[in-house]
């Protein structure tokens, strides 16, 4: 991991948080633009609920004979029955609800609004002055719709319908004495049936018109608060992301300003080693350029040794075994002589063939014979043209010879130069192991520093098993974060152990019954041993009448009776170092399935140390197994070296006798009764 990943991960992260963050906030407008259309749709209802209640007064009134200026007050009770359930809904999004962009911007509907307040207000006080419907005024929003709610009444419900409607815009606005004296006498007049039912179904009809205005309010209100519900239990699991997330930066910082720290010496080493790379692939490339060049000079040697024998099988074309003047002609053809040779700056040297000349591809004797210096002719009676043409032959047989020493010169050399190539690629290999050592042991230390940035792990609250008297502790710095499958997998190897450990203590047994049979064998053949001892004494004494010096034996020569000795003692040592080889192969093999169960008992022992310190540590969790788990390591182990040291002492003890019986049978082997005589 270098800086610039870690940063990487950082701007990923970064980034991620704020794509949640704005992933939220979309959703939140997006429930702010819901709750204004929700509100305007909620004002339109309640405008239609109010206009209703202006309805069901007016109804009410026509049946009831409702007169005079009380009908008034009358419709502003049933508005304000009618809407008392909906008081505390806003007619518009709270200032702090809008878009902060739109707070402080006064636009031109905000001042028409602001013009109609004023003048609601005015209007407000002039009714209450005036005794009118100034009680309902206090609503804000709904006197709109009640002013205007005794439209439809009028216009509806047959003549009392209309008669109470009447009878309650005049009381507001003041009526005359015989508008005042009619209404009384209509409403004096009493109402036939069928003005008595139309005036039943009309109060049904609102009434239903009414719950079915309620219920769909309701229903868009409930279902804005559980949008918003949701859109609050989704802020706080996302809060708790975010703030993981921001903790999580707040590690990946800390670990960012380790890696710092350690970028210089990690960018120090990689240069190192890439530049033992760049060595080694160098070298690697010249070896390969090099052995191309052997190769390829190889071929051209066996390309001249081939003509060099071409040029001996012409020789032997033209001179036959049959021929008689073919020993001097092929001495000739071998014979040294003086040569000129072309400088690389001009002119001639002269040189003796034999410096280039390789004596053991000539397999000929006369090759030896010097150059007397006189002058060479033909031999006698032989043809001059096969004369001529075997010096010819000599001439090209020197030529090739001195190319394929020339050649062999280069192939040396560049087998030399392979050599060196080598012998450097194997330091640079060093050099580059030694690097990558030193890197590896920077990558530890540099994993270990980063082991030691805290990391906050946020659990929840039925994970928390450290309860002291059942309630969580102040002071969670002894607690220890550990997964339930490893402490599942942890309980199931202490099982494995107690049945690993019932299995070690029965081998054990084993292993001792098996020791002390080999302790009994040992002793009986101690006991044999003893037994022949105080017999070769015995024999001793009664053939000689002293014990023998074996040393002095070897200073005299052999009887034939000594003879017989010799075979027959050298037939009982054969014997004996079978067997003894077969204790020995015995002996060898227990002590290996010693050590080895020896070990494997150690490697148990020490993780049966490790679980029982962990078990401890873990307290409440594992009471259940710590009943009679292990006993005392530590002594266990003690008597476990005692008794393999006990072992190494018998054994030593029995190679010991083994010596000692081998030197006793050697020196009765060579034994002879001659010196007494």
């Amino acid at each position: 991991m270098t800086p610039q990943r870690k940063r990487h991960a950082m701007l990923e992260l970064e980034e991620a948080l704020y794509n949640i963050k704005h992933a939220f906030n979309e959703k939140f407008f997006a429930l702010r633009d819901v709750k204004r259309k929700v509100l305007t749709d909620v004002r339109v209802k309640l405008n239609a609920l109010a206009e209703l209640a202006a309805l069901a007064s007016s109804t009410a009134g026509g049946s009831t004979g409702v007169t005079g200026g009380g009908g008034g007050a009358d419709v502003e009770a049933t508005i304000a029955a009618y809407l008392a359930p909906f008081a505390s809904i806003p007619s518009t999004l709270l200032p702090d609800e809008q878009p902060a962009e739109a707070r402080e911007a006064v636009t031109d509907e905000d001042l028409a609004a602001f013009a109609l307040r004023k003048q609601e207000e005015e209007r407000k006080a002039a009714a209450a002055a005036a005794g009118g419907l100034g009680g309902f005024a206090t609503t804000g929003g709904a006197k709109r719709p009640a002013a205007g709610a005794t439209a439809p009444a009028q216009g509806h419900g047959g003549t009392g319908a209309g008669s109470g409607a009447g009878t309650g815009a005049g009381g507001a606005g003041g009526l005359s004495a015989s508008e005042e004296a009619l209404a009384k006498m209509m409403a004096a007049v009493p109402q036939s049936e069928l003005e008595k039912g139309l005036a039943a179904y009309n109060r049904r009809r609102v009434e239903h018109m009414r719950s079915k205005l309620t219920e769909e309010i309701n229903s868009m209100i409930e279902a804005f608060n559980d949008a918003h519900a949701a859109l609050k239990a989704e802020k706080l699991g996302l809060e708790a992301d975010v703030k993981a997330g921001e903790m999580r930066l707040l590690v990946m910082l800390q670990e960012l300003q380790l890696l710092r720290e350690f970028d210089k010496r990690e960018s120090v080493l990689l240069q190192k080693r890439q530049a033992k790379l760049d060595d080694k692939q160098e070298i690697v490339d010249k070896i390969t350029e090099c052995t191309d060049k052997l190769e390829q000079k190889r071929v051209e040697l066996e390309g001249l040794i081939a003509r060099r024998a071409a040029v001996i099988a012409e020789l032997d074309a033209i001179l036959p075994e049959t021929d008689p003047y073919r020993e001097p002609l092929v001495r000739i053809f071998h014979r040294r002589i003086k040569r000129s040779k072309k400088k690389a700056g001009g002119g001639d040297e002269d040189y003796d063939s034999e410096e280039d000349e390789d004596e053991d591809e000539m397999g000929d004797d006369e090759a030896d014979d010097d150059d007397d210096g006189g002058e060479e002719v033909c031999p006698a009676g032989c043809d001059q043209s096969v004369y001529e043409r075997v010096c010819d032959l000599r001439e090209k047989r020197l030529d090739e010879e001195d190319m394929i020493a020339e050649f062999q010169k280069t192939i040396e050399v560049l087998r030399k130069e392979k050599e060196a190539l080598a012998k450097k690629q194997r330091l640079v290999e060093q050099g580059l192991a030694a690097v990558n050592a030193d890197m590896a042991e920077f990558q530890k230390e540099k994993q270990g520093r980063l082991n030691q940035v805290e990391v906050v792990v946020s659990l929840k609250m039925h994970q928390v098993e450290y309860l002291i008297d059942g309630c969580l502790p102040d002071d969670l710095s002894a607690a220890l974060v550990f997964s339930a499958t490893q402490l599942r997998r942890l309980q199931r190897r202490v099982d494995e152990l107690e049945d690993e450990k019932v299995a070690l203590r029965a081998q054990h047994k084993d292993l001792k019954r098996e020791q002390a049979a080999l302790l009994k064998d040992k002793a009986e053949k101690e006991k044999k041993v003893a037994e022949l001892e105080a017999r070769a004494h015995d024999v001793q004494m009664l053939k000689f009448g002293q014990v023998i010096d074996l040393e002095l034996l070897d200073k005299v020569s052999s009887s034939r009776g000594t003879e017989d000795l010799k075979e027959e003692l050298r037939k009982q040592e054969l014997q004996y170092a079978r067997e003894l080889a077969e204790w020995d192969a015995k002996i060898a093999a227990r002590m290996d399935e010693l050590v080895v169960l020896t070990r494997e008992n150690t490697a148990c022992l020490n993780a049966v140390s490790e679980l029982t310190a962990a078990q401890r540590k873990l307290e409440t969790g594992l009471t259940a197994t710590r009943k009679g788990l292990f006993a005392d390591p530590v002594q266990q182990r003690k008597a476990e070296v005692e008794e393999r040291d006990a072992l190494v002492q018998l054994v030593n003890a029995q190679a010991q006798e083994i010596d000692r019986l081998k030197t006793q049978l050697l020196a009765l082997r060579r034994k002879d009764t001659s010196m007494y005589a």
